[in-house]
């Protein structure tokens, strides 16, 4: 402490120096000394520092002055309250100098320290601001003290000021909205701007009786200054500012501002005012959405009429709506040439009317971007209108112009799932092809309802007067212009691929004149460049091949870009046109390719030499060249001695090796059988070393990639020390780690065995055991098991010298069950599995016998542990499945000895023992499906594990193109057997029943469909849940014939469960809405408006269900509607992710509100809803960002209880760090910076180490993923 004032104290002594250098360079030491965190002051150094600065506040050296107020930021966290009083003091003091220049010093030094201190909770910050209010508005208001320029500090101190404490404590409002009123009368119009931002913080914080009485006293002000053009606009400024600042409140004065302003606009020529009020529309749509749909067609006229105000300039008569293919579209004549150069040089400086037109551009993007239901409406009146003003004369407008264009434009691409747009268009464009005009078409006709394709109809009517329009915009001189020509096409694209089918040719000279432009900048060029992969990507390879001569010279001179982003982008130009010259699919017609493939070849060669390039270009570049080579190897056999040795040395290098792996994928993958033998002997060694690398990427990419090499070179060609060496590393990639990689790592295996048996000898007992291990896994399933089971059958067809014989390949698979291993159940039904393959592979109807044999002892013997029944019992029923023949004859009775097993103790022995008899029956329908249905009329007791082995058959037949006539035979009859447990008082039965009705379904729609309708309306309430749960389990993924009946149907299972008087049938028709918004939208999308009151309904808590139950000496609270609550958001939230677009936003986000005030799993929930809402829908949640924030705040301000457990205190945590990703995400949203509320969430966060350190661990895990926020849908039911 005594060095530090030591310290101090000679910087004090320099601070007094003549010398403005010595007094400059202490006060900058003095400064890096208070900003130190160790740094503590005691009482006489304090003193001594405060009187120093103030008094360098008055130094005649201006950078000295400027020094000691940026010292007085650090200085406020140093010193204690009473030196802190004497500071504000004194520059209040002197902010009423008769000296200008130190109260212009003063005011900043003021507004430095109160912006210094700290956060609203601080006791001493509240006593700081209230010693300086009252100064700070007695000085507003007081002309002969305080000069203009001051006043505006003032104003600016006030707004914060009330920004961060106006909640905290009363202010005497009464007097700053006197003081701030009195400024909107000066002249000066800086005063009168910064006035109007602090009237619209105080607004946010005032009661509500206040609030009314300002906002009137703005209406009688509009009222008494009618002929006061330069007020009136004032007071317009100060209503957009406070709805901007108080939304929710100033939504029911809109009735009185609206048409007032409307008026403004038409009673006044005042060009300035008009401007005022459009943007105060455009406010007023943007927060109060909803509230403004009464005035929209009254505005939508206002602005269209404003939008082509221009009374200083007379504009041609185009025939807009005209479209030629002659040489008028083409070409322009020497006259249209001269009156474009007239529109460069018109210039009038007086002219304010383009901030009019600016305005109505910015109101109709706003009206089209927050008024989705209105599509095809806005196309036919707003959008017919932009397009006729692209010709506007000011470049500014103009922009804005085409900004509002693209609003409609972006809404209508909201429509498509990113599969059908950009995202699958141009996403690793060269590798992939999962985007086709067709698949977009007969998505539109099948998938969209009739209003969403007349919206896709009214864009496409459009297109021509569009590409007119835009065709003569991209002949400007100006960049811009033409920048944002290509910007809107691709978002057109975007939103209607193939749309410039016809109309491809006219902008060809734009595109031309971009790319060999010298004054072409290259963010132009990028964009230009984006266009035509865009373009080439979404239309017919036939309708673009004939532009191809143009195109090739541009986008390979791009290539050559010394900018690396446009190089960049002409690479992915030039897989485009790769593709477009010769589909991989073949349809590309009898085009003549061949005079181009030399020059894209020199192209990309010339590039993939250059290994001083950047990252992106580098691997640009070798995807490039991989689709080169795929696309046209054929043609370029004698360019292999130079072009595969690049590769092979991209290969070779770190940065580069996994895009080569997937260039070289490409290549053998492809149609032409490339010849890759100059490079293989080093390929493969490297492909085995990179199966070593922690990299998972590149270990998937590698193991794709040797499978195709196995597969390609399947008659030999590989055999080197290079496939020896990869096999020996494949076993260590068999394990349930990753078992993505485990799956890729058997498939190759497989192929290996298939195709290069003799080179699998040395690791065979590797592997086995490798295999044999991941069989004892409990995750193994799906498609990683039906991988070992391929690697089984490869193994034992094999003519492998040293593999093992049937027996010790049976031990192997079993050891780990005879010798009492715990075990998974999973395990052992994949042992089972195995084993059953086994027999079956070997086709040795003897020794499957004696494999029966063996099982059936060992199920008799009692002596043997359950494990070993249990496996014994999945064996026979696998056996049963796939090899039926081993139970032909008398002896062998399979179906008795498996239902013997459900006598048994162990429940997992009856579960085995159900599964086992399904699968018996599934593999001989005509022998066992009889039995089975016998022994569930005649078993009552046994009717769950009957019902299991039924769900098995029905599950196998329900498989689409199964048609067993035995089956269908016996179909009414199980049908009526399951009906039966539809009102079974067992929970489990009725769920089982329901799983296999809606599989019954899937068999035959048009018989059992109306008849599952029958049951919906019965009188029993378990009857109609679970036929209502039965249609869950028809919604699946992929397109079935059951949709379109199930479609026609969907809404009278739907209408009236969802509104049952029983809990159970609500919840279940919840959740079967949920199904079918995930999986199928369609078949709920026309009645989903029906439904959505109904789920709403349910969101909130009901009281008649919530009950205290006594237990003991405690009472518990229950609450019976929970489980519903909770399918109900799970529901609201798959309802945004796949149905936005029939969802009213702000009803929904009421109902989210709901979600914030309930239990902590629905709150969890509900934070997720609120995240996913803020990504998809920013401006909307703006509206209601401070709603939003007074319920969060709660929960980050929670407590833990003394008597807490410690999962009371995970839950908190948990719910705390929900809030904290939440509030991190509306961080993102458009304009947060100006809700008070979000500044205080953030600042209550920051002022907690616990909830800062939750904060930091979400960024980290954000940055590591690279996303922003939960991307990734819910799981749910």
């Amino acid at each position: 402490m005594a060095s530090i004032s030591y310290q101090i104290a000679n910087l004090l002594d320099k601070m007094t120096s003549s010398d403005k250098d010595f007094r400059f360079m202490a006060t900058n030491d003095l400064m890096a000394e208070l900003q130190k965190d160790s740094i503590k002051l005691d009482d006489d150094t304090e003193r001594k520092v405060v009187k120093m600065l103030l008094k360098l506040l008055e130094d005649k050296n201006g950078e000295v002055q400027n020094l000691a107020v940026r010292c007085l930021g650090p200085l406020v966290h140093k010193i204690k309250p009473p030196q802190l009083d004497i500071i504000v003091d004194s520059l209040c003091s002197n902010m009423e100098s008769k000296d200008e220049r130190t109260r212009d010093v003063s005011s900043i030094a003021l507004k430095t320290v109160l912006g210094e201190l700290p956060g609203s909770l601080n006791a001493n910050s509240i006593n700081c601001v209230k010693r300086v209010l009252p100064r700070l508005t007695e000085g507003l208001v007081n002309d002969e003290k305080m000069g203009s320029g001051v006043k505006l500090e003032i104003l600016d101190i006030l707004a914060q000021i009330i920004s961060r404490f106006g909640r905290v404590f009363d202010m005497n409002f009464e007097d700053i909205e006197d003081a701030l009123f009195v400024q909107f009368e000066k002249d000066r119009q800086a005063l009168r701007k910064r006035a109007t931002t602090a009237l619209s913080f105080l607004m946010d914080v005032v009661d509500n009786e206040r609030y009314d009485r300002v906002v009137k006293r703005i209406l009688s002000a509009c009222d008494v200054n009618t002929h006061k053009v330069g007020y009136l606009r004032t007071y317009v400024l100060i209503t957009s500012a406070i709805c901007r600042a108080s939304s929710p409140r100033f939504a029911h004065f809109l009735p009185q501002f609206v048409p007032k302003f409307i008026r403004f606009c038409e009673d006044n020529d005042d060009d300035e005012l008009r401007e005022a009020c459009l943007q105060a529309f455009e406010t007023f749509i943007f927060r109060c959405t909803k509230d403004m749909n009464s005035f929209l067609d009254d505005i939508v006229k206002a602005t269209s009429a404003f939008l082509t105000h221009d009374p200083n300039y007379s504009y041609d008569d185009i025939d807009e709506n005209s479209i030629e293919n002659g040489s008028t579209m083409e070409t322009d004549s020497a006259d249209e040439e001269d009156d474009d150069a007239d529109q460069d040089e018109y210039s009038d400086d007086d002219d304010m009317s383009w901030k009019v037109r600016r305005a109505a551009a910015k109101c109709i993007e706003a009206i089209v971007t927050y008024r989705t239901d209105r599509l095809v409406e806005n196309y036919s009146t707003l959008g017919t209108l932009l397009i006729s003003r692209f010709k506007e004369r000011e470049d500014n407008v103009k922009h804005d112009i085409f900004q509002a264009y693209i609003a409609l434009l972006k809404q209508t691409k909201m429509i498509l799932p990113d599969s059908y747009t950009h995202h699958a268009i141009i996403n690793d464009t060269a590798l992939t092809q999962h985007f086709t005009l067709e698949k977009f078409r007969n998505f539109v006709r099948d998938e969209l309802s009739n209003e969403q394709r007349e919206v896709f109809q009214v864009l496409e009517k459009q297109v021509a007067q569009l590409v007119r329009a835009i065709h003569r915009q991209l002949k400007q001189k100006n960049l811009k212009t033409r920048e944002h020509c290509f910007i809107l096409l691709t978002h057109l694209l975007k939103a209607l691929p193939g749309a410039l089918t016809g109309y491809f040719h006219l902008l060809l000279p734009g595109i031309q004149s971009t790319l060999t432009d010298r004054v072409s900048d290259s963010n132009m060029k990028i964009h230009t460049l984006h266009f035509v992969a865009m373009a080439l990507n979404t239309h017919e390879p036939k309708t673009l091949q004939p532009h191809v001569p143009i195109l090739l010279p541009l986008v390979t001179n791009s290539v050559q870009d010394s900018f690396y982003k446009v190089s960049a982008e002409a690479l992915v130009v030039i897989c485009s046109i790769i593709r477009v010259l010769r589909p991989l699919d073949g349809q590309g017609g009898d085009f003549d390719y061949s005079p181009y493939i030399l020059s894209i070849y020199e192209s990309i060669c010339s590039k993939l030499k250059i290994t001083d390039i950047d990252q992106e270009v580098k691997e640009k570049t070798i995807t490039a060249m991989g689709l080169m080579i795929a696309t046209f190897g054929d043609k370029l056999a004698n360019k292999y001695t130079e072009c595969l040795p690049l590769l092979l040395d991209r290969l070779r290098n770190e940065m580069t090796r996994q895009v080569t792996v997937k260039a070289l994928a490409l290549i053998v993958s492809g149609p032409l059988k490339v010849d890759l033998s100059l490079i293989i002997s080093d390929v493969l060694p490297l492909l085995a070393e990179f199966l070593r690398k922690n990299q998972r990427t590149l270990r998937i990419s590698s193991l794709n990639l040797l499978s195709l090499l196995v597969s390609r070179y399947s008659q030999g060609g590989l055999e080197n020390a290079g496939l020896l060496r990869v096999v020996k590393e494949v076993p260590n990639l068999i394990n349930e780690q990753d078992l993505q990689v485990a799956q890729l790592s058997l498939k190759l295996i497989s192929d290996v065995i298939t195709a290069y048996p003799d080179q699998i000898s040395d690791s065979l007992s590797t592997l086995l055991a490798a295999v044999v291990k991941l069989t004892q896994s409990s995750l193994l399933q799906g498609k990683t098991l039906g991988a070992v089971l391929c690697l089984l059958i490869s193994l034992v067809k094999s003519p492998l010298p040293n593999k093992p014989t049937f027996e010790q390949l049976l031990d192997q698979l079993s050891k780990a069950v005879y010798d009492q291993q715990q075990l998974h159940r999973q395990a052992y039904i994949s042992i089972a599995k195995s084993v059953a393959t086994v027999a079956l592979a070997y086709k040795d109807i003897g020794k499957a016998k004696s494999l029966v044999n063996e099982l059936k002892i060992t199920l008799n013997n009692p002596q043997i542990s359950d494990s070993v029944h249990l496996f014994a019992i999945l064996t026979l029923g696998e056996l049963g499945r796939i090899y039926s023949a081993v139970y032909d004859g008398k002896d062998m009775k399979p179906e008795t000895l498996i239902t013997n097993a459900f006598n048994a103790n162990s429940e997992e022995i009856k579960t085995a023992a159900s599964y086992a008899l399904g699968s018996l029956a599934v593999g001989n329908l005509e022998k066992y499906l009889p039995y089975l249905l016998k022994e569930i009329n005649e078993q009552p007791k046994r009717q769950y594990l009957l019902l299991h082995a039924l769900k098995e058959v029905i599950a196998s037949e329900s498989q689409e193109g199964s048609s067993n006539e035995v089956f269908k035979t016996r179909v009414d009859e199980i049908w009526q057997v399951l009906v039966k447990h539809c009102d079974s008082a067992e929970e489990g039965n009725r769920n089982i029943a329901a799983e296999c009705l809606g599989k019954l379904c899937l068999i035959d729609s048009s018989k059992f469909l109306n008849k599952l309708l029958e049951c919906v309306k019965s009188n029993s309430a378990r009857m109609r849940a679970t036929a209502v749960i039965a249609v869950r389990f028809m919604i699946v993924d992929q397109p079935l014939a059951v949709d379109d009946h199930l479609k026609q149907l969907m809404s009278e299972f739907l209408l009236d469960t969802v509104r049952d008087q029983d809990l159970n049938v609500r919840r279940a028709a919840i959740v079967t809405l949920n199904s079918a918004a995930h999986n199928k939208p369609k078949l709920i999308r026309e009645c989903l408006t029906q439904l959505l009151s109904s789920l709403y309904s349910e969101t909130s808590v009901k009281p008649e269900l919530v009950h205290e139950v006594e237990m003991g000496p405690f009472k518990h609270t229950v609450d019976e509607g929970l489980d519903l609550r909770k399918a109900a958001f799970e529901c609201m939230y798959t309802l945004i992710e796949h149905c936005l677009d029939r969802v009213d936003i702000f009803v929904y986000m009421d109902n989210v509100e709901n979600g914030l005030k309930d239990q902590h799993d629905i709150k969890l929930l509900t934070f997720l809803m609120l995240i996913r809402l803020a990504q998809l829908c920013p401006t909307q949640v703006a509206q209601r960002v401070d709603r939003f924030c007074d319920l969060i705040k709660p929960q980050l301000l929670l407590k833990p209880k003394q008597n807490a457990v410690k999962q009371d205190n995970d839950k908190q945590d948990e719910l705390k760090r929900s809030a904290v990703r939440t509030v991190l995400t509306l961080r993102r949203i458009p304009h947060h910076d100006r809700s008070s509320k979000m500044t205080e969430l953030i600042e209550i966060i920051k002022g907690s180490p616990e909830l800062l350190g939750m904060l930091e661990a979400i960024e980290r895990d954000n940055s590591s993923r690279n996303i922003g926020g939960s991307d990734a849908p819910m799981e749910t039911e």
